[in-house]
């Protein structure tokens, strides 16, 4: 399955044909913003719910939906 991605800039495009990949629950499948130079999830595999650390402040992107939490 294709996904429409224009925010994705063509110089930052993978161009991998990768997946699909199932992620089990309590997991999440991560991507870095620079997808044909990040190491992510395509390399390192999920991470676990429980491996995830952080507090959201402050959204920035898109502009348009930008808050402070």
């Amino acid at each position: 399955m294709d996904v429409e991605e224009p925010y994705i800039l063509n110089e930052y495009r993978s161009y991998d044909d990768w997946g699909p990949q199932r992620v089990p629950e309590g997991a999440y499948f991560v991507m870095g913003d620079h997808r044909n130079n990040s190491s992510d999830s395509r390399h390192w595999g999920v991470v676990q719910r429980d491996d995830i650390l952080g507090r959201v402040t402050v959204r920035w992107w898109p502009l348009s939906q930008g808050r402070i939490f």
